[in-house]
Parts: structure tokens; sequence; C-alpha cells
């Protein structure tokens, strides 16, 4: 997940890259008109089933500011989920055949 100005600078220099990424089947590009993808952060690591949820609040310094959870349990793992797709929803998906309409 990333900011549409981001993702449409990036693809400015270095569109045949971009088109690789969202050709690959083990990615998916969501853009966002706004400071989404910035102030969450949630994630899930299916090796260890261990998932986390966060909110950023900016830098101070070197140091990153967040507030979260973490957690190994199955309930808790399945809400992180519904989070994270939840988010989406405010984002669109970058496939190829919409990336030249989204990204010029």
């Amino acid at each position: 997940a990333v900011s549409l100005s981001s993702m449409k600078a990036y693809y400015a220099e270095h569109p045949a890259i971009a088109e690789k990424l969202v050709q690959n089947i083990n990615i998916k590009l969501f853009v966002f008109n706004n400071l989404t993808p910035y102030k969450f952060r949630i994630g899930i690591n299916t090796d260890t089933k261990i998932g986390f949820f966060c909110a950023y609040y900016g830098h101070f310094n070197n140091r990153v500011d967040l507030e979260g959870i973490v957690s190994s349990n199955a309930v808790m793992l399945e809400a992180f989920e519904h989070l994270y797709l939840g988010l989406l929803k405010e984002g669109v998906e970058v496939t190829i055949s919409n990336i030249s309409q989204l990204l010029q």
C-alpha cells in the first residue's frame, strides 16, 4: 500500500518495473489518496502465526512513535485480517489493466 502521488512519481520514472510488479501473482499493490498506508500497519506472519496492528504517530528525532498490539490468538489474527481488508477498501488495487489510467 502506497500513496497515489508516490506511485505516480515512481511510475513516471520506472514504468516497466511498476508493470512487472503488478503482473507478479505474489504482489497486490494498492494506492491511496490519503495517508492510510502511513497511519496503520497490519501484518500476520503465516509461518509463526503471530500478527500485529499498530498506529503510526510520526517521528521524533530518530525515533518512530507507534502504539499497537501483537498476538498469536486465533481470534485476534482474524480481527487483524478484517482490519486489513477494511483498510484496503479505502484504496484502489493497481492492475496491469488499470495502471496507466491510475498513474498517468
